[in-house]
């Protein structure tokens, strides 16, 4: 709603620039939507791909490179940015942006942390005494092994940092979780994002995600969807985490009715 609500505040002459950050299937659907505004006249996306090249122009600039995004952004006149990708927010795109009076759609670089920082996360979590799994943060392996040794199997393995989703190891036995340690803090598999870890409580069970659908009238639609998560063994292959969805979910909708209703 907030990226509509920028898009509509625009009372150019002329009609819009915008520039998309990030080269993946969100940011092809970023633009896609972006695309049917007629507002906008040119989309530019950096770096894009082959699939969004056939809706914007792309643009030879790392989503991480936020300088020369900002010099493009100012040499182009472009009108609005929208970023995609976690680590270029955790970066501070937005704080370049807005430092040089860019109009971009994003958090700040401080308000990303909660996405850039799992320990951080996890301790913001528990100091407003939001629900979620017990957990402890290390910068030290060996420190982590004597936890894990102590708390037993099935247990969850961290990585702090981003790590393109392939951070968290879910581990269904002792030896697994403290080969994830090593995987993470000692072979550095995921680079410096394994600088620190988290060990969680493992949780198993249905999920429950509130799904809003905005439709720019004055009512919207809500479906709770569940999401489960956990180990999954076939013929000695482990998968990391195993996804099902279900929307909406046959259990709750028992519990709860999808309703329409006037944001107040």
């Amino acid at each position: 709603m907030r990226l509509l609500k920028l898009l509509s505040e625009r009372r150019l002459l002329g009609a819009m620039k915008v520039l998309v950050v990030g080269g993946g299937g969100r940011e092809h659907a970023l633009v896609w939507k972006i695309a049917q505004s007629p507002k906008v006249s040119q989309i530019f996306c950096a770096p894009g791909n082959a699939g969004i090249a056939k809706l914007a122009q792309c643009v030879p600039i790392g989503a991480e490179e936020i300088v020369a995004l900002a010099d493009f952004a100012q040499r182009e006149g472009i009108d609005l940015t929208v970023v995609g990708p976690e680590a270029p927010l955790c970066a501070g795109i937005v704080d370049e942006f807005q430092r040089r009076g860019l109009r971009i759609f994003g958090p700040t670089k401080s308000a990303a942390e909660i996405e850039g920082s799992k320990v951080f996360c996890r301790q913001l979590l528990a100091k407003w005494r939001i629900p979620s799994p017990k957990f402890a943060a290390f910068d030290d392996p060996n420190e982590a092994k004597s936890y894990i040794r102590r708390q037993g199997a099935p247990i969850v393995v961290k990585a702090d940092g981003l790590a393109a989703g392939k951070g968290s190891i879910v581990c269904a036995t002792l030896d697994e979780a403290l080969r994830a340690v090593d995987r993470i803090m000692v072979e550095r598999e995921f680079g410096d994002a394994g600088k620190r870890i988290v060990v969680e409580e493992f949780l198993k069970g249905a999920r429950l995600q509130s799904w809003f659908s905005p439709t720019g009238a004055p009512s919207s639609r809500c479906c709770p969807p569940a999401t489960t998560s956990g180990c999954l063994t076939m013929t000695k292959v482990r998968t990391q985490v195993a996804w099902a969805l279900i929307a909406p979910s046959p259990t709750l909708m028992r519990r709860f009715t999808t309703k329409s209703w006037r944001p107040s």
